[in-house]
């Protein structure tokens, strides 16, 4: 039995640390640099935000002023994220935010079947 439950963890932290190492490769790590801090405790006045959410929005709301393509921010806490000032602020930077993370699959999936499809049509190239 000992043999199977070290091969079942050994298993499993090869597994996470696949997960983490293709993260790596993918991710963007966001600023929490002083003037996202000083953003984050305005935050926590102006739009009611607890000092964790407010870190979070910072680091989002200036990651998202810094880009020109689309974007979208996908947060299961929509208590606090999916509100009406800070969902006028982002869409103003070309940013949706949405709830749920099946909803950004599916949004994120459309986004690239239209980009597949309009790449497809530019080089001249039909299914």
């Amino acid at each position: 039995m000992a043999d199977i439950l070290t091969e079942s963890g050994r298993q499993e932290t090869e597994r996470l640390n696949s997960v983490l190492l293709r993260l790596v490769n993918i991710a963007a790590i966001l600023p929490n640099d002083a003037p996202a801090m000083r953003l984050a405790l305005t935050s926590q006045q102006t739009l009611n935000l607890s000092p964790q959410d407010s870190i979070v929005y910072a680091s989002v709301h200036q990651n998202v002023q810094t880009q020109t393509d689309e974007q979208c921010f996908i947060n299961k806490n929509v208590k606090d994220f999916l509100i009406p000032e800070i969902a006028a602020e982002f869409s103003a930077y070309n940013c949706k935010l949405l709830g749920k993370f099946s909803t950004g699959l599916d949004y994120i999936t459309s986004k690239l079947a239209v980009t597949t499809s309009a790449q497809g049509i530019a080089t001249g190239e039909q299914d």
